[in-house]
């Protein structure tokens, strides 16, 4: 058994098993990581509150030779962006952006300009419910990627037309990933 320590932002999560969670965290150190947080759904738990989506965390991971899946161990919360913000635009958009990443970046993919324009752009929106840095992180994403850019999207956002840039960029990563972008269903009309 060994350990690793990890500073990241939390995209998400899906239940495991009785009492715990797989996370995902995007990392400064090694990029897209899952984790499995044990007990966390647990009613006494005192860690769910710091596993929220967008949150900043600094913690330990410890992986064992059995398990492929790393185990949370202790975390310590850096920053808790939802708790600035408490509206519908901003904690969808939180969630959009955090989706994207999920999406698009593949585990142990260790990309620091990744982690600080996921990083930049929720600041940018804690700051301001500014639709318009999402739509730009949908655009720019896939290219910070390797991916390349959507034309269109871009063309759509140099002219102001977030909805259709936004729509385009959506097609565009739905098309890489494979996966259906799910997030913005409560904003979108």
């Amino acid at each position: 058994m060994y350990s690793f320590k990890f500073t990241g932002f939390i995209l998400g999560s899906k239940e495991w098993q009785e009492k715990d969670k797989l996370i995902s965290v995007l990392t400064k150190e090694k990029g897209k990581i899952k984790l499995l947080a044990k007990g966390v759904r647990n009613p006494r738990s005192k860690r769910v509150g710091n596993l929220e989506t967008g949150n900043l965390i600094r913690g330990i991971a410890f992986v064992n030779d059995k398990n492929n899946i790393p185990i949370l161990g202790e975390i310590k919360l850096i920053l808790q962006p939802l708790s600035k913000r408490k509206n519908l635009v901003y904690t969808t958009l939180l969630l959009y952006i955090s989706e994207l990443i999920d999406k698009l970046v593949v585990e142990s993919q260790g990309e620091k300009k990744i982690f600080e324009f996921y990083k930049k752009t929720l600041f940018k929106l804690t700051k301001t419910n500014n639709i318009e840095s999402a739509v730009r992180f949908s655009v720019e994403l896939p290219n910070l990627l390797g991916f390349g850019i959507s034309k269109t999207a871009k063309q759509f956002l140099e002219k102001g037309k977030i909805k259709d840039a936004q729509k385009a960029a959506e097609r565009y990563i739905e098309n890489i990933s494979e996966k259906r972008i799910t997030s913005l269903q409560l904003i979108r009309k």
